[in-house]
């Protein structure tokens, strides 16, 4: 095998280029290690934002976000808000909608401010527990897939998926709520590195 000319950073591994697997004088090259990251939990009954990631690194391609019980103090619109180094997004985000209940279901395209879960206002009569996961798909857009159910009521479910174009490198994440959370735990995560 041919070795790399060149140094690679710190944390890189040797890899066969994949256009040289079957060959017996393949060319190795300098390639990131998937790496899982967990952020802390937030497990809070107050507050309006929440800051799950707070250093995103550039080599960031996929990342979730676990939750138990969420639920606000008034009808409100809930989701995660991206940051990159400009600031937190506010627009560009792209997503059909929707929520089944033992009447029936209802969907609905959105363009909301946030990766927003659901088709359905928030408030303390639902609890939801579920998940968000989001995988960057060329540069800085990302496409995004999310579903929960209301503790208060198997038959309430609520799902969404879209995308987003931050104009720039992810580098944080909050959950957010136009109104005061009144409960809420979550959990955030990011994979970083392959080529």
């Amino acid at each position: 095998s041919k070795v790399p000319s060149t140094t690679g950073s710190a944390g890189q591994v040797l890899s066969v280029a994949s256009a040289n697997h079957s060959s017996t004088n393949a060319e190795l090259t300098w390639t990131s290690e998937y790496r899982k990251v967990w952020g802390s939990t937030v497990d809070t009954t107050s507050g309006t934002d929440h800051v799950l990631l707070s250093s995103i690194p550039a080599d960031c391609n996929r990342f979730g976000v676990g939750f138990v019980q969420v639920s606000a103090d008034a009808n409100t619109v809930f989701g995660i808000q991206l940051s990159t180094a400009g600031g937190y997004v506010t627009s560009n985000y792209y997503s059909t909608e929707g929520y089944q209940r033992s009447d029936g279901y209802s969907s609905q395209d959105l363009t909301e401010n946030n990766l927003a879960l659901g088709g359905h206002n928030w408030d303390a009569a639902y609890k939801f527990t579920g998940n968000m996961e989001a995988n960057r798909v060329k540069n800085d857009i990302w496409s995004f897939t999310a579903s929960a159910w209301a503790d208060t009521g198997t038959d309430y479910n609520v799902w969404s998926a879209g995308y987003v174009d931050l104009g720039g490198a992810l580098t944080a994440m909050k959950a957010q709520a136009d109104d005061d959370f009144d409960y809420s735990q979550l959990r955030a995560w990011y994979e970083i590195g392959g080529s």
